[in-house]
């Protein structure tokens, strides 16, 4: 891993991989045995690889601004984030496939959890305590 400022560059691009690996292989798994189930913790996933992509994005500006001799490889280094994220991204929508794929029904998140609340799957899945409720994700 390269060095700016004297010190290594952002530990979260590591442990952002292991979190993207993981959820890739979550989502070829339930896929491969029609697990729809397995899907669910991909969204939570998802925001948390969003969260060290935002993070790394600021940290490597910062670096950048205050040392622009580095803008080089911290371009690199956001580059290599985002490209993380992206297939976060696209493990979620692998999984939202699966979903279709087993129920028939086209499913986001705010109604895969209301799905499981009138199963019966308790009033923690409501959509109403969803942490990081956002718009419409953009896949």
């Amino acid at each position: 891993m390269g060095k700016l400022q004297g010190r290594e560059l952002i530990p979260s691009i590591p442990h952002m991989a292991e979190l993207v690996v993981a959820m890739v292989t979550q989502a070829v798994e339930s896929f491969v045995h029609r697990n729809a189930e397995e899907v669910r913790a991909l969204y939570d996933k998802d925001d948390a690889v969003d969260h060290l992509w935002e993070s790394i994005y600021r940290e490597t500006l910062t670096y950048m601004i205050e040392d622009p001799k580095k803008i080089t490889r911290g371009t690199y280094y956001i580059l290599v984030a985002r490209y993380l994220e992206r297939i976060a991204d696209h493990s979620v929508n692998i999984g939202e496939r699966v979903v279709y794929m087993i129920t028939g029904k086209r499913l986001k998140l705010r109604e895969w959890t209301q799905l499981c609340v009138e199963a019966g799957e308790g009033e923690s899945s409501s959509p109403d305590s969803l942490p990081g409720d956002a718009p419409e994700r953009s896949r």
